[in-house]
């Protein structure tokens, strides 16, 4: 028995497709499902029509899809993060984050046509890829950066620390210059007596 099928089924065929299976697995399982009609000649004119318009409409979205491609191309994508103690950041750059940047850009990328080797968890330069259609990819820059505020109060604190450092260094120096010139004083007092 011949029939189109409505629905994608991976061991028969995609939408559209005519195939021919068993009277019972159509009766049975197929037409009561709406995964397929029988293929009888208004219903083949009818996909013939439906598989046109499918065309003309995969055709539009091929379009759109590189005219965004030539949008996003050479785009950078900056993100300013806080950073912990181990240089991890604290909000992770993901599909999820890019997808919506994007969409604040006015493109809409869904997150799961977001290809990266895993999220950006410290600062640092990472690409990641876009796949707007089938064929139409775009390599995107992500930079993840320090927050200028943390980065301005961690400067002042090793600053601070080295000031610190330099200050019982020389504090170490004079005591140990001291100690020296008390032992003396105590050798000549000493050599003095006896």
């Amino acid at each position: 028995m011949k029939v189109i099928l409505t629905e994608r089924i991976p061991s028969l065929g995609n939408t559209g497709e005519v195939v021919n299976v068993s009277p019972g697995y159509a009766r049975n399982y197929l037409l009561p499902r709406s995964l397929g009609v029988v293929a009888d000649e208004g219903n083949v004119r009818q996909s013939d029509h439906y598989k046109r318009l499918l065309a003309s409409k995969v055709a539009k979205e091929e379009a759109r899809a590189r005219e965004e491609a030539g949008s996003l191309e050479g785009l950078e994508l900056e993100f300013v993060r806080k950073v912990g103690p181990g240089g991890k950041i604290f909000s992770p750059v993901t599909p999820g984050v890019l997808s919506r940047e994007l969409a604040g850009k006015g493109i809409d990328v869904p997150k799961r046509s977001i290809l990266m080797d895993g999220p950006a968890r410290s600062p640092g330069e990472y690409t990641a890829r876009a796949r707007l259609f089938k064929g139409v990819e775009v390599v995107l820059r992500v930079k993840v950066v320090m927050d200028p505020a943390q980065a301005a109060e961690e400067a002042r604190t090793k600053r601070e620390v080295a000031a610190a450092k330099e200050e019982a260094a020389q504090a170490a120096e004079a005591a140990e210059a001291g100690d020296a010139a008390d032992g003396a004083a105590d050798g000549a007092a000493d050599g003095a007596a006896g």
